[in-house]
């Protein structure tokens, strides 16, 4: 990269475009611009060719150092004759500077009066007293005075790092807003079964309800039987069983299409259900009394016969849906419960 403010020379291609190559002898047919900054303007000095035999089309220029006093120069032109093209070449020049290390104007050395911290700050401030970098090194100085104090709270584990037992020790206590009180505390250690003081809770939670669900689960369910009457009751089934699934809505079906679904999550496309019956011929779905809204659900073995690959029970779930008159309700829907059988085929 070029200094700023110093003179040089600079070459540029002159290209014979009829010939694809080089032209030479060229010199006195450029007219050349030097755009300095955004500024165009004649160079003060004529070009010249820099060898005809051994660098054919190359050319040059010297510019001087007033014309090199810019961040960014283009020394771009024409040529008379035809045919031949002129190639610009930019130059970026920086601020140097130019006088020898430790001297007047030059780069200042270490140890001595002009190579201090606060000398280098007052140049880059452009003034006695600016300290801008005594400052940053001051502030870079603070900072490591806390990365030093943090270092002592941490000690190696592995590849890693850990508070120390000490600074967890000294840590708060982090009694924080939405921290449980002492009762809430109280109740959870009792409902999870643990030692402490007992509490009662309100059995309206959501770990209240989650610890009802995992005692479901941990029992052995009955398999459902009754006739299914609530909308949201779980259905309970053996894998292969093929005994109907009786239902009861309790409202006059005459006339309905019935849908019976069991998928693995509800946002699962149709396409994908496990088991989809309908109450079409042959469909699976048979209304037994549509005025009194009785139907069942028979299911072949084959059905279910995949679900559990590991042997092992799995929660699905089920619903019924109605179309009746144009208008389509759900009729039922919940959890579909399937056990292992023991007796397989």
């Amino acid at each position: 990269m070029a200094s700023r403010g110093q003179a040089i020379t600079i070459s540029y291609i002159a290209w014979d475009t009829a010939n694809n190559a080089g032209k030479t002898g060229d010199a006195a047919h450029h007219t050349l611009r030097w755009v300095k900054d955004g500024a165009s303007a004649a160079p003060t000095n004529p070009p010249s060719e820099l060898d005809a035999a051994n660098a054919p089309g190359v050319y040059k220029l010297a510019l001087t150092a007033a014309e090199c006093t810019c961040d960014v120069g283009v020394l771009c032109g024409k040529s008379a004759t035809a045919g031949v093209v002129l190639l610009p070449v930019t130059v970026a020049f920086e601020q140097l500077p130019t006088a020898a290390p430790g001297q007047a104007g030059g780069v200042a050395l270490a140890g001595s009066a002009a190579g201090s911290l606060d000398a280098l700050a007052d140049a880059v401030k452009g003034a006695p007293g600016g300290r801008t970098v005594k400052e940053a090194y001051e502030r870079a100085d603070a900072a490591q005075a806390v990365a030093d104090k943090l270092n002592t709270a941490l000690e190696a584990d592995g590849a890693v790092y850990r508070f120390t037992q000490n600074a967890l020790e000294q840590a708060p206590s982090g009694q924080g807003v939405g921290d449980w009180t002492a009762a809430e505390k109280a109740q959870i250690r009792q409902a999870l079964g643990l030692s402490g003081a007992a509490g009662a809770t309100t059995g309206q939670g959501h770990l209240d309800a989650a610890l009802a669900r995992l005692a479901t689960l941990l029992t052995y369910p009955v398999v459902t039987q009754a006739v299914i009457a609530a909308a949201t009751q779980e259905i309970v089934r053996h894998r292969g069983d093929t005994v109907p699934i009786a239902f009861g809505a309790g409202r006059d079906l005459t006339g309905a299409a019935l849908r019976f679904t069991v998928k693995r999550r509800a946002t699962d496309p149709q396409a994908a259900a496990l088991i989809a019956k309908t109450s079409a011929p042959g469909g699976g779905v048979e209304l037994t009394d549509p005025a009194a809204g009785a139907f069942r659900v028979r299911l072949a073995a084959a059905d279910t016969a995949a679900l559990l690959p590991d042997g092992r029970r799995a929660a699905f779930l089920y619903d019924v849906e109605c179309t009746q008159n144009g208008e389509v309700e759900t009729l039922f829907a919940g959890a579909f419960l399937l056990l292992p059988d023991v007796t397989t085929p």
